[in-house]
């Protein structure tokens, strides 16, 4: 298991920054793990993501992410595959000059792919999901940023 921690303020309300990373299609352009998204099905403040990815260019099997949103509060993501699990968190907090975004991201690689996997991409993640957070703040501040959920 390898999992990484990252936070940054976002000068933009709680719901504008999960609105953003629950528009999969959109958040992919800040987190560039995520790849050929083939469908989003959104019902309310709980629906799926099929799509594949990449870690560190090596490309990943296709997964159903199971995503649920906390309005103002926080998103969840689960994806259970016979290869990996993959859990996801970000959270939203008031801050001073905007929004406290915390992002968690955990891999669970199964059987003995752990064994290749964690030394791997470990410390390529924990980089990765700081660039990850930059382009969120830099594409969620940007003036053509949605508001709302299309």
């Amino acid at each position: 298991m390898f999992e990484a921690r990252e936070t940054v303020v976002v000068n933009a309300t709680p719901q504008e920054v999960l609105e953003f990373v629950a528009d999969f299609r959109r958040y992919a352009e800040a987190d560039t793990k995520i790849r050929r998204i083939r469908e989003v099905h959104r019902e309310g403040n709980d629906g799926y993501v099929r799509h594949g990815g990449q870690l560190r260019g090596v490309p990943g099997p296709m997964l159903t992410s199971h995503f649920h949103i906390d309005p103002g509060r926080s998103l969840t993501v689960r994806a259970d595959h016979w290869m990996l699990r993959l859990e996801g968190l970000v959270t939203c907090s008031p801050a001073e000059d905007g929004t406290l975004v915390e992002h968690h991201e955990r891999f669970s690689f199964r059987g003995p792919l752990r064994w290749i996997t964690d030394p791997l991409f470990r410390s390529w993640h924990r980089s990765q999901l700081k660039d990850e957070m930059t382009r969120l703040k830099r594409i969620v501040e940007s003036k053509d940023a949605p508001t709302t959920h299309a």
